[in-house]
Parts: structure tokens; sequence; C-alpha cells
């Protein structure tokens, strides 16, 4: 997302809240875009939903469904 102080990601913090973090992005391609500095790996990223969410809110980790019907 694009903010005032510039692009920006929620990374899901161990307590399961939500921390605004800081992105520098340095390619997009087939509207994928790649994030060169602002998390690390493995770090989990709000990726639906993030519009309704601020600093330290509360966040549920939901699994990916395929066409199939089955969880990934």
């Amino acid at each position: 997302m694009t903010g005032q102080q510039g692009q920006y990601v929620f990374v899901i913090k161990p307590d399961m809240t939500a921390e605004v973090r800081q992105v520098k992005t340095s390619a997009v391609h087939n509207n994928e875009t790649v994030v060169a500095e602002g998390i690390k790996q493995n770090e989990q990223v709000v990726i639906d939903g993030q519009i309704k969410l601020v600093q330290d809110t509360k966040v549920a980790v939901k699994t990916a469904i395929s066409q199939t019907g089955a969880g990934k």
C-alpha cells in the first residue's frame, strides 16, 4: 500500500497483531511486486483486508483455499 510516508505493508507479529512496516520495492511484473527492503524472510504479510487495519490490530490467519476447495 502507499501512504503519506511511502510504501508500506502490515506484518503479522508473533502476538498476532499487525505492525506497519515501511518497504522499498524494486520491480513489478505481471501485477506482482518485489519487496527489496523492509521485511525479512519468513515474516507473514497481510494480503487481504489490510484496508481495515491499523497498528496493533489483532489479526487472524486464514488458510488459502484452492479452486477444488481443498486447503493449501
